[in-house]
């Protein structure tokens, strides 16, 4: 299960690094994993390690500029799914 974890966050990862910050939506496509649950298990890997910051849309810029400067990356969310 770990291994299959970090690969998935590798994939974020790689995704983040070349498009930027994304939606879930558009992070699930450019990372072409293929579920909700594992989308976000890999990012709760990568929020564990403070490798991305999650951000509602309308602050993403203010947090996507404060990640660069930590060596993170953001992503945006459009809305909070339930339950998190």
């Amino acid at each position: 299960m770990t291994a299959l974890v970090g690969t998935l966050a590798g994939a974020i990862w790689t995704a983040l690094n070349e498009n930027g910050a994304l939606n879930t939506k558009d992070l699930k496509k450019a990372a072409k994993i293929k579920t909700d649950k594992d989308l976000y298990l890999a990012l709760g890997w990568l929020l564990r390690e403070d490798k991305v910051v999650v951000a509602e849309a309308d602050k993403v810029m203010a947090d996507a500029r404060a990640c660069e400067a930590a060596g993170a990356f953001a992503i945006v969310l459009e809305k909070v799914p339930q339950g998190l």
